[in-house]
């Protein structure tokens, strides 16, 4: 504090000055000296704007008392007075900015508009009371209360898209916004305290240990909100017992004002009642915003929200994982490895080797790995605690893909040997015989059987390529080439039983009519093998974006999904394909199988 600064603050103060109130020597140092203190706090800011702001707050602090006490002495004469009069504006504007001048430091988010608004409220109301016209500047002492709502209003929506360091760091400025509501509402207890109780001098002296509070609790914890190197501020218990003292403080004064209020109009005893209603109430909120503000800085919440902010993620669990965790930790290039069976995989499926410092999550021994750049970094995911339900989504989806791609290698491999089986075996045997048919059908004198003949040596050359395509795992030629409809009516083709057919004449996709296939054959295999049909009526219809294939037979009936395996196998590949398969009873007897598949 410069010699200047104790000169003024040292002057005689009358009792009967022009100010009509009496500051004590120690009320005037202390603002004094949080003026300079915040001066100090200013030089280490590595922002220009807020440095200046933060520059400005701390000069009028300081001189404020000064003024107030030259002015009070009759020193300086009316200049001094008037800047007296009017210096608590510049303090009372700067607190409001510099909350909305740190979160847009934090976030990287501008806040111009919400600062012009804050600085319009000021410079209008104070042209308003220059006027001194009574109801206008009421008026203005109205709007300018409200006005301290905009840092509030500019601050906390930005928590909400922010995660991490930055949130906690959103979450101070938020605190800071909320200081200069309280001192508004110190002033208003205050005023019904200097009405109802008489304590004029006292309460001014409170009030302005209240604005130097404020501009010092402003200070603090925006300078703690945008160091580069986090502080204490930053800790999880700090914040939420810097938020419990606010939320104290609210409900005291909430609770006086309503005791002084009602004090006015009843009797004490219902007064008090009145204030421990009202405390009993503000309590209960603040208790509940306190819950919420630990649950959005703990970190499993933060996880929690943010993974639910992703929306239905199956099939990319560990991908979703993976991404929310870098967000909440600010580390881009972190990795999750999850274990299935005795394999770590990464986020993509593929097999790692986890480096040694990996962090362990889950039970003992570790169901996933968490792979930082930063070793700092591993004390937050630690203190998360119990990742279970966290976890055990992208460790069941890493087994599931495990037993698949095995159940797929193992499906290959005997797919690969029932191949081998089918052209050593019954390929080979097929076309033997449909040699020895053609051989034969050359020494055959009669025309037209010799035609029956050629026909059936064709019909097994084709039974040797859908053989071959089916060991291989893909469809018959025809279908194809040409399509549903034509494979269907080469299918039927031998068939007399099939009296009638509604077959689609444009293709969709191979899946689609590879499905739609195999349901139509395996359903006319049944019907002619253990129905003993004597008609059977094949339809394939299409509507609006749901392909139905619908095979109908005349047969003795009773067919069960659950016998055998021809129908069960075309249910589950249905299913698969995200279709419906229908076995009912037909009128007056018979089957009718009917598949419903997605095309659109």
């Amino acid at each position: 504090m410069t010699p200047a600064a104790i000169w003024a603050i040292a002057l005689p103060w009358p009792a009967d000055s022009d100010l009509g109130f009496v500051l004590p020597v120690p009320v005037l140092a202390v603002m004094a000296l949080s003026g300079a203190g915040i001066l100090l706090l200013a030089g280490g800011q590595s922002s220009a704007g807020l440095r200046a702001t933060m520059a400005i707050l701390g000069l009028t602090l300081l001189a404020y008392p000064c003024l107030l006490a030259m002015s009070a002495a009759s020193r300086g004469g009316p200049l001094v007075a008037g800047a007296a009069f009017a210096g608590h504006l510049i303090p009372l504007t700067m607190v409001s900015v510099i909350p909305v001048l740190a979160v847009s430091v934090v976030t990287a988010r501008s806040r111009r508009g919400w600062i012009a608004a804050i600085l319009l409220v000021t410079a209008v109301t104070t042209v308003v009371d220059i006027t001194g016209v009574r109801v206008l500047t009421v008026l203005a002492s109205v709007v300018r209360m409200s006005g301290f709502v905009l840092p509030i209003a500019a601050t906390w929506p930005l928590v909400r898209n922010t995660a991490a360091d930055m949130r906690r760091r959103a979450i101070v400025c938020g605190m800071a916004s909320v200081v200069p509501v309280l001192v508004i509402m110190l002033c208003a207890m205050l005023g019904f305290a200097e009405d109802a109780l008489g304590i004029g001098g006292a309460a001014v002296s409170v009030l302005m240990l209240g604005l130097t509070g404020c501009a010092v609790a402003i200070a603090g914890l925006t300078w703690g909100a945008t160091r580069q190197r986090p502080t204490w501020l930053m800790r999880r218990s700090a914040i939420l017992w810097m938020l419990a003292g606010v939320l104290a403080v609210v409900t005291l004064i909430l609770a006086a004002g309503g005791v002084l209020v009602a004090s006015a109009f009843v009797r004490a005893p219902v007064a008090m009642l009145v204030g421990v209603l009202l405390t009993g109430a503000v309590g209960l909120v603040s208790v509940r915003l306190h819950h919420w503000a630990g649950r959005l800085i703990d970190p499993r919440a933060e996880i929690e929200t943010e993974l639910a902010g992703l929306g239905e993620v199956s099939g990319h669990r560990r991908m979703a994982l993976q991404q929310v965790l870098r967000k909440v930790t600010g580390d881009p290039s972190l990795s999750l490895a999850v274990r299935a069976d005795d394999t770590w995989l990464d986020a993509d499926g593929n097999p790692i080797s986890p480096p040694a410092d990996a962090v362990p999550l889950g039970r003992a021994g570790g169901d996933a790995l968490v792979i930082c750049s930063r070793p700092e970094l591993s004390g937050r995911i630690a203190r998360v605690g119990d990742w279970g339900s966290l976890l055990d989504p992208a460790v069941m989806e890493a087994v599931v893909e495990q037993e698949a791609a095995r159940a797929d290698r193992a499906a290959a491999a005997e797919r690969s040997r029932i191949s081998r089986d089918l052209h050593d075996g019954v390929q080979a045997h097929l076309l033997g015989i449909a040699l020895n048919l053609q051989l034969s059908g050359r020494g055959l004198e009669e025309p037209g059987a010799r035609l029956l003949v050629e026909e059936t040596v064709v019909g097994l050359r084709d039974a040797v390529s859908q053989v071959r395509a089916l060991a291989e795992g893909g469809a018959p030629t025809v279908l194809v080439t040409d399509g549903l409809g034509a494979a269907l009516a080469h299918l039927v083709r031998p068939l007399d039983v099939v009296t009638q057919t509604r077959l689609p004449e444009r293709r969709h996709s191979a899946e689609v009519e590879e499905t739609a296939f195999f349901v139509a054959s395996e359903a006319i295999a049944n019907a002619v093998k253990h129905a003993g049909a004597d008609h059977i009526e094949i339809a394939v219809e299409e509507t609006g974006s749901v392909l139905t294939v619908i095979v109908t037979d005349d047969g003795v009936g009773g067919a069960d999904l659950r016998l055998g395996t021809g129908l069960r196998g075309i249910t589950e590949r249905v299913a698969a394909f995200g279709g419906l398969l229908v076995v009912r009873e037909a009128r007056p007897r018979g089957t009718v199988v009917e598949a419903s598949l997605p095309c659109g």
